[in-house]
């Protein structure tokens, strides 16, 4: 497996997977931008023999700066069940480990128990996180000698992330226009 790093050169083409994965206008366009733009912990596309396979990465709530959190994180439906989803969720914790933080932690919706039974065996804890419109599962686990401390309900603002999510899906159709006048 190959961990790419998302660059402005590939973004469209992991915005692209990252929209196969995930819900229809869930779109990670924006995310990857500022990530670029800020110097940000790096998302990546995984590929495997040439076949982007899912896509990964961290990044961080200015609440907690020794946390990395897994950002837009998934398989690629045809991928699925074949052992991708574990290898790119313990690498990405290495990645997190070797980049100084102490905490690693994942939201995950409250349903998705399939998301569940690898994280359960992973991670260290989960805990509810409830905020108006959403609730989620979150999940923790310690990256040093010292426990994770519980985020006991802590507000991350989730609903702005679904703003960022639907601001990216604008810019992401922009772009995709662009490159597509840009082959005519």
């Amino acid at each position: 497996m190959e961990f790419i790093e998302i660059t402005l050169d590939n973004i469209l083409e992991a915005t692209n997977a990252q929209m196969e994965i995930f819900k229809p206008n869930d779109c990670a366009y924006l995310s990857y931008l500022q990530h670029i733009q800020n110097n940000d912990p790096p998302y990546y596309l995984v590929k495997d023999n040439e076949n982007i396979v899912g896509i990964t990465g961290i990044y961080v709530e200015p609440f907690e700066p020794e946390t990395a959190w897994l950002g837009w994180y998934g398989v690629i439906k045809e991928y699925r069940n074949m052992g991708y989803g574990t290898k790119i969720l313990n690498e990405t914790i290495n990645i997190a480990k070797q980049n100084g933080f102490k905490h690693f932690r994942l939201y995950t919706d409250i349903d998705n128990k399939t998301a569940h039974r690898l994280y359960n065996k992973i991670m260290d804890f989960s805990e509810e996180y409830v905020e108006p419109d959403f609730k989620v599962l979150i999940y923790s686990k310690s990256l040093c000698n010292s426990p994770c401390p519980k985020l006991n309900n802590k507000f991350i603002n989730l609903a702005s992330k679904d703003k960022e999510q639907d601001d990216g899906y604008n810019l992401y159709k922009i772009e995709k226009a662009k490159q597509f006048k840009g082959r005519n």
